[in-house]
């Protein structure tokens, strides 16, 4: 296509900015004869002469490279591929005069191109400009809908692009205009519905809107007055600040004032919570985004709160005093109910709890389910976890109760279970028997699972264990780490953790198991006779784990109760400081702690308890080999023991000599359960006297606990000496005495627990055991622990005791006090059962 000539680049006629209307004819361009473009516009120029339409690229770039680079580089593209493809170059030049021209300036341009003879490229580039036209319309639809909120069902609008002119502005005026991060989306509430619809309709006329909910619009908006009335009525009160109690903590509501504000936030622990379920808010409650949120602070701060209202608001002080009062003794009736002896008494199948152990659980009942059982040993921490398992978690409907207890408790643990909630003799010999061999047992509804050993990585149990879904689960804290992902997984809805001291470091790997494994569970209960081993700061991991919002900061805690300092080469939290504020801010908020002082009244002057430990692998490895020499050596006919009738007076002989090398191995085996166990009273209660018969036994424990000893190796004139240095000296903790040297004559009253390690023939030489500490000059109630090995021949020992204990010695022992019959047929009785 060739160019005019000069000469007809020329004529005269007036030339307009198509889009401003200006008189631009003087300015035309010289250099090649087209229409100059507009100073104040980004447009193109065209006068009635109209240039080429090969040339209207040329022009078109110009007028978009101020505009967009983008459209600049479109515009050369049209130029360039106008010779080879018309077509393609149509494409071009419509999208670019979609963005720079007006429609009705394009239909002014679409003309002058026919009136020159360029009908084919006027109707390619109308065809094309119509195909743009129709994409950009469905490009600018709203997406509307009515979607679901923490706040209730609203509108939810989603623009393709921004509106024009002032369309943005007026979308900002919309009443109730909410941008929604997460949803990418703008949100109002349904009673803007009209005004919404209109702005859409207005600037993305091809939307199309749902259809509208009239009855839920109504309903909001009635909604709304009512809140308004609501507003109106409360501006018109005069400002007040009220106080209450939530959570066990002092709630604090009023109109915003910011020194007022800014006081509390400056309070030691002060919560931001949510007053609808008393849970902490971050900002707001997930489960109330619309309900009311005050701070809270300890009640040990009520004083500082209400020296702050009498500053800020001093005409509310009295109300508020009143409101705090009746608060605090509402909350105090609660707490204390169980110190008046208040019926009805709690029951269970196994017995009737003392008056200050259902005192025990409805404190537990009152704190949620998370509070720590801090009683003395002896007073029945374990009844009182079980009574609050059985009254408050559904059992029936599957949930389940988790206790983490020491290792050489757990069947002790189960046994005290079925005794209980099924009834059955504590300490069954049998029962625990079948527990051990069994690993999961179920009596009377009453499913008791102890788990051992370690899971393998398939989830494969080991054998003789029991399984992580039981009504109660029992695990050790030593395998804690290893059964942590199936506990995790089975879910308990109440964790029990006994000896809970051994929580108290909180980087150890038993203690990080233990709270993945509670990180979801409502009711957490701690039992231990020693929260605090050494130092204050044993306690801060407990009262983490129970109330993270309260004491979840490490060094808040340490600096306000260990004195932390840094001492030049690291941080030191060893020291104690404000012990006194601690006390009384854990006493009944976090902690109900019993001494036997004080419940003297509903205990006996002197109290027996039998424990079942379990030892180690490797100390019941050794006691099963000597158990297996000895049956070889016992007089048997058809695969059992022969019976004791049977047996002439070399057989018995031999039965005797085997059942006094099998005691032996049976003490010696429980050695190290009894020290750790000893270790745990003594950290709790001070003062213990051990007792044990076997001379090896004996020697072993002292030597364990460096102790005071008494025995037959320790002259009469040297053992008053010993005596007097366990009355008097503070430091001498544990003496360990053997039962025939030291079952008369001496006095230990400076203890209140006896242990008897080891049992021998006749109940009547333990009563004179307990007596050296249960006599004339003990003030406190006195109870002795008898510690008893399951599946050894100390059940053997229990059963010649119990039966002895329902006869008088004298009749069942002769004149002489002969044992020999008794040890002879709890001897036979033993083997055979182990052989069933």
């Amino acid at each position: 296509m060739t160019h005019h000539d000069e000469t007809e680049r020329r004529p005269e006629i007036q030339v307009n900015c198509c889009f401003c209307g200006k008189d631009l004819t003087d300015a035309l361009s010289q250099e090649r004869g087209y229409g100059p473009i507009c100073a104040g516009k980004y447009g193109m120029l065209f006068d009635t002469t109209q240039p080429p339409a090969e040339d209207l690229a040329d022009r078109m770039s110009a007028a978009a490279e101020a505009t967009s680079p983008e459209r600049r580089h479109v515009a050369d593209n049209a130029r360039n591929c106008y010779a080879s493809d018309k077509k393609l170059a149509a494409k071009r030049l419509a999208w670019l005069l979609s963005f720079v021209t007006s429609d009705d300036e394009t239909d002014a341009q679409l003309r002058a191109l026919e009136g020159l003879g360029f009908q084919a490229m006027a109707g390619l580039i109308a065809f094309e400009r119509g195909s743009v036209a129709v994409r950009q319309a469905s490009k600018r639809k709203c997406q509307v809908s009515v979607i679901d909120t923490p706040y209730g069902r609203q509108m939810a609008v989603k623009t393709p692009c921004k509106p024009k002119a002032d369309g943005c502005e007026r979308e900002r005026e919309l009443p109730g205009r909410r941008w929604d991060r997460d949803l990418r989306v703008v949100r109002y509430p349904l009673t803007s519905w009209d005004q919404v619809a209109e702005w859409v309709l207005t600037y993305f006329p091809m939307s199309e809107l749902p259809e509208r909910p009239t009855a839920e619009i109504e309903a909001a908006k009635a909604k709304e007055e009512a809140k308004a009335k609501v507003e109106a009525a409360k501006a018109e009160e005069p400002e007040v600040v009220r106080l209450s109690l939530l959570s066990r903590r002092v709630a604090i509501e009023s109109p915003y004032n910011y020194d007022f504000v800014e006081a509390v936030k400056a309070l030691p622990n002060r919560v931001w919570m949510c007053l609808e379920c008393g849970k902490a808010a971050k900002p707001k409650c997930e489960d109330h985004p619309k309900g009311r949120h005050v701070w809270t602070v300890p009640l040990d701060r009520a004083d500082e709160v209400k020296a702050l209202v009498k500053k800020h608001y001093p005409d509310a002080l009295h109300r508020c005093t009143r409101q705090l009062v009746e608060a605090l003794n509402a909350e105090g009736k609660k707490v204390k109910a169980a110190e008046a002896s208040v019926a009805p008494v709690m029951e269970l199948p196994g017995g009737t709890l003392y008056p200050f152990q259902s005192a025990g659980v409805r404190y537990l009942e009152v704190s949620d389910g998370r509070a720590i059982i801090a009683d003395e040993q002896g007073l029945g921490k374990t009844v009182q976890a079980i009574a609050y398992a059985k009254r408050n978690v559904n059992l029936a409907g599957g949930d389940m109760v988790l206790y983490v207890v020491p290792s050489n408790v757990k069947f002790n643990w189960a046994s005290e279970l079925f005794h209980w909630l099924a009834g059955t003799p504590l300490n069954d010999t049998k029962l625990l028997r079948r527990i051990r061999r069994e690993g999961c047992v179920r009596i009377n509804d009453v499913e008791v699972s102890v788990l051992s050993g370690r899971p393998k990585k398939d989830g494969t149990l080991p054998k003789k264990s029991g399984s992580p879904v039981a009504q109660h689960v029992i695990v050790n804290y030593d395998i804690l780490s290893a059964w942590k992902e199936l506990l995790k997984a089975a879910g308990y809805s109440l964790v029990v953790a006994d000896e809970a001291h051994n929580l108290k470091n909180q980087k150890a790997a038993r203690s990080k198991a233990f709270e993945e494994i509670v990180e979801k569970t409502d009711k957490l209960v701690f039992l231990t006779g020693t929260p605090v081993l050494n130092r204050p700061k044993d306690l801060w991991n407990l009262l983490r784990l129970l109330d993270p919002e309260t004491w979840g900061n490490f060094f808040k805690f340490h600096k306000r109760y260990t004195n932390a300092h840094h001492n030049g080469y690291g941080w030191d939290f060893s020291g104690a400081a404000n012990t006194s504020e601690l006390h009384s801010r854990l006493d009944g908020h976090q902690w109900i702690r019993r001494l036997k002082a004080n419940v003297l009244k509903d205990l006996p002057s002197k109290q027996r308890t039998v424990v079942s430990l379990d030892i180690s692998d490797q100390d019941r490895r050794a006691y099963e080999r000597v158990e297996r020499e000895c049956a070889k050596m016992l007089p048997s006919a058809g695969g059992r023991v022969t019976a004791l009738k049977d047996m002439d007076s070399d057989e018995r002989a031999v039965v005797l000599a085997q059942i006094t090398r099998l005691r032996v191995a049976a003490g010696e085996a429980k050695v190290n359960a009894v020290c750790d166990w000893v270790e745990d009273l003594v950290e709790s209660v001070g003062k213990v006297v051990v007792f044990a018969h076997h001379k090896s036994v004996v020697s072993a424990l002292t030597e364990r606990f460096n102790a005071l000893k008494i025995d037959g190796s320790v002259p009469a004139g040297q053992r008053a000496e010993v005596v007097a240095e366990f009355q008097d000296n503070p430091e001498a903790k544990v003496i360990v005495c053997s039962i025939q040297a030291a079952s008369i004559g001496i006095t230990l009253t400076a203890a209140h627990h006896v242990v008897l390690a080891e049992r021998v023939w006749r109940a009547k030489d333990h009563d004179q055991a307990e007596d050296r500490v249960h006599r004339i000059g003990q003030d406190q109630q006195v109870t002795a622990w008898y510690l008893d090995v399951p599946d050894t021949f100390d059940d053997a020992m229990r059963a010649i005791n119990d039966w002895k204990a329902r006869v008088a010695d004298e009749i069942v022992d002769g004149a002489n006090g002969d044992p020999a019959g008794g040890a002879l047929q709890a001897a036979v009785d033993y083997f055979n059962d182990k052989k069933n």
